[in-house]
């Protein structure tokens, strides 16, 4: 019989296999960062720090359109974001893979939207990021940003911020 490897020689699935701590920690950290950042700048409508989330050349992808450079995917993300009065982006644990280089990464995660119009009504969305990173002068950044929507829905009550939802009902 041919002798069994030691555990400490067997190897796992690559898929499993988490990069070495020395290599990229520091990198999913920073881009971890990025992520949020991005969520809480957009919320508060901080446009002059939110577009700097983008490399200059930066490109989104969302609904069929591509948006390059940052002026661009401001103004379109300023013009969607009008029919809100109050929105919150709630972004889940992102799937962070490092290039060897430490330079670029590939980042998928899902996200939660949270959104009240401005005629008080609140809207609920599901979708996904898959996101590519690049490592510049202005630290991580994306390069390309796809947003995709896998559920979006209105609902009809109206939501009442200063004392909850309506008792009469």
């Amino acid at each position: 019989t041919t002798p069994r490897a030691s555990r400490s020689t067997r190897r796992r699935p690559s898929a499993c296999v988490p990069p070495p701590v020395a290599d990229h920690a520091q990198a999913h950290a920073e881009i971890q960062s990025l992520l949020g950042r991005y969520c809480w700048l957009v919320d508060r409508h901080r446009w002059d720090e939110w577009k700097l989330c983008f490399a200059e050349d930066g490109a989104f992808l969302t609904r069929g359109e591509r948006l390059v450079g940052r002026e661009a995917i401001l103004d379109y993300v300023q013009e969607e974001l009008g029919r809100f009065r109050m929105i919150r982006h709630l972004p889940h644990l992102p799937s962070i893979e490092v290039a060897p280089d430490g330079r670029s990464a590939d980042c998928h995660s899902y996200f939660e939207l949270r959104a009240v119009t401005v005629r008080g009504n609140e809207t609920v969305a599901l979708g996904s990021y898959s996101d590519r990173l690049v490592l510049g002068e202005e630290g991580w950044q994306f390069a390309e940003r796809q947003a995709d929507f896998d559920y979006w829905v209105r609902r009809s009550d109206p939501w009442y911020r200063e004392d909850g939802p309506d008792p009469s009902r």
